[in-house]
Parts: structure tokens; sequence; C-alpha cells
């Protein structure tokens, strides 16, 4: 995943995980109940298929317009690496 400088940010591995630009583990997905997870493995939000976005207390946080479940790794890299404050059910 990059940024709109094209500066590199991390990505998601063959297991889920994501890693930072430096490595670092920031989160993983478990697409399996659609939920993503910090580097501490608490729960920080889970995907609706309506694309509704609901954080760790269950308040939404956003929407994906047009989300299919093909889509929870890129949403994962957007919530982990590009938007994290988003995840934040006090900054929203």
């Amino acid at each position: 995943a990059g940024n709109a400088d094209s500066e590199y940010l991390g990505c998601i591995r063959s297991d889920d995980a994501v890693e930072n630009a430096v490595g670092d583990a920031v989160g993983t997905l478990d697409p399996g109940h659609a939920t993503i997870a910090d580097a501490h493995g608490t729960t920080v939000c889970e995907m609706q298929r309506t694309g509704e976005v609901r954080g760790h207390a269950g308040t939404f946080i956003g929407c994906f317009e047009g989300f299919d479940y093909h889509d929870m790794r890129t949403v994962a890299l957007y919530l982990l690496l590009v938007d994290p404050g988003m995840l934040s059910e006090i900054e929203g």
C-alpha cells in the first residue's frame, strides 16, 4: 500500500498480517469474522456486508460504498496504514 506521494506504507501478508513500511506488525485481518485486530490482538473493528465499519465498542466509524467481502484486505490496509485515525472511536 502507498500514499498519494507514492510512498510505501506497508503490506498485507499471505497470512493476513499487516506490516508497516519497516516490517513491524500493525494488525491482522480475520476474514472469517470480517474483523481487524491491532498489533496486540485486540479487535478494533468489524466490517458489515453493507460496507459499514463498526468500532470495538460497536460504534459506527465509517462506510465503504460498493463494499464486497473480497475487498476486506484492501479495507484492512486502508484502516491500519492509510487512515488509522478512522479506527479511533474518540476521534470520529
